[in-house]
């Protein structure tokens, strides 16, 4: 029983689309490129594309490729930077010019949050873990 539920939730979850929260209220169009799903939020001159479809390991570059097309298509502006991962991007909107189909969008490298964790794990006599503990700083 146990599992079937974490298998449920973890289906619910998957099927989520929620923007960051400086995106929640921010107008939503929906698109299809090239059998990817996106989700576009737009709020001033940011952007946020959520794939929303599965796929069996996706490639960044095609992905943020198609994200940057399903950007563009909903705000009609340029998007000139782009970052983030195969679920998730986020970019910069320049609408100052029209969208150039030749040129692409800088790809940016978020920062890295210096995050480090420690911990401590006891199995239970089953071989699996019981108890997970963890120290992030």
């Amino acid at each position: 029983m146990r599992y079937l539920l974490c298998f449920l939730f973890a289906v619910l979850l998957s099927a989520c689309d929620s923007p960051f929260p400086a995106f929640r209220g921010a107008d939503v169009s929906r698109h299809d490129i090239s059998g990817n799903s996106f989700s576009v939020y737009i709020r001033g001159e940011n952007a946020q594309a959520v794939r929303t479809n599965f796929a069996k390991r996706p490639d960044i570059r095609v992905i943020s490729l198609q994200a940057e097309m399903a950007i563009e298509t909903a705000s009609g502006c340029n998007l000139v930077e782009i970052y983030g991962d195969v679920a998730l991007l986020t970019g910069v909107l320049d609408c100052s010019r029209p969208v150039s189909k030749s040129e692409r969008a800088k790809w940016v490298q978020p920062p890295r949050r210096g995050l480090t964790c420690l911990g401590e794990s006891t199995p239970s006599r089953w071989g699996d873990w019981r108890d997970v503990t963890l120290d992030c700083f």
